[in-house]
């Protein structure tokens, strides 16, 4: 299987880092304290430094967000890519939710990891069970004519031409890049191999995300077990072919 980041992706974030991780033979069964204790600690975190006062609104909220290095830097490429304002990246989203007192942990053991890191750090992470996918993994402009099954209603849908999409065979596996993921692909309790993105743009240095992912496969090992690997894709290195083992 290959993964592949697009030129054009390159041509428009010439700084774009794409981190990518394999894990095979996980146990993603049951559930574990310690991994529920960090992410309370993330979400405790979140709350004392972005929203200090007491019932404030949404509109608040995500203006009070969009301020920060972490969240800006996306809200540009956004704006580059033409995205209305509606779309924020995975990992606002949950800053949002977090904010606004919805509960965004306790799906399973790999979900909450892969969120609390992404909480941690501010940066986007994707994910798909990778005996879903089908074929090869693009990043890249879609054409209009992939499929899409929303997870939060189960419709079928097609990507916008030209924008951003994870991509394999037989569909989008994310759209607007890190905006929402594909029903079809999402890991459950039984997945046993797993693909993660980790999308790096500036301020996020090629060390910081070797570092993200580093974090990323200590925690998987140490709660899920199984078979780790993980790569930095670049505009000089844009394709890597995942170990089949």
């Amino acid at each position: 299987m290959l993964f592949k980041v697009f030129n054009e992706m390159f041509e428009q974030f010439p700084e774009l880092n794409i981190g990518v991780i394999t894990a095979k033979g996980i146990d993603n069964k049951g559930s574990d304290k310690k991994i529920f204790k960090l992410f309370e600690e993330v979400e405790n975190f979140i709350k004392m430094d972005f929203v200090p006062e007491k019932m404030v609104s949404v509109d608040y909220i995500q203006k009070h967000i969009a301020k920060h290095k972490m969240i800006s830097a996306w809200r540009a490429a956004y704006e580059d890519l033409g995205y209305v304002k509606k779309y924020h990246t995975n990992v606002e989203a949950m800053m949002i939710k977090i904010l606004t007192g919805e509960k965004v942990h306790g799906r399973n053991k790999l979900v909450d990891i892969i969120n609390y890191v992404s909480l941690k750090n501010m940066v986007p992470i994707g994910s798909d069970d990778l005996d879903k996918v089908k074929g090869d993994i693009f990043l890249g402009l879609a054409t209009g004519e992939e499929t899409f099954i929303d997870p939060e209603t189960d419709e079928y849908d097609n990507p916008d031409k030209n924008e951003v999409i994870y991509s394999d065979a037989e569909g989008a596996l994310a759209r607007r890049w890190n905006w929402k993921q594909a029903k079809r692909t999402m890991i459950t309790e039984k997945t046993k191999n797993i693909i993660l993105y980790v999308d790096g743009l500036p301020p996020i240095t090629k060390d910081k995300l070797e570092a993200v992912l580093k974090e990323l496969a200590d925690l998987i090992k140490m709660f899920c077990g199984g078979r780790i690997n993980s790569y930095v894709l670049s505009k000089d290195k844009n394709t890597i072919e995942i170990n089949s083992e």
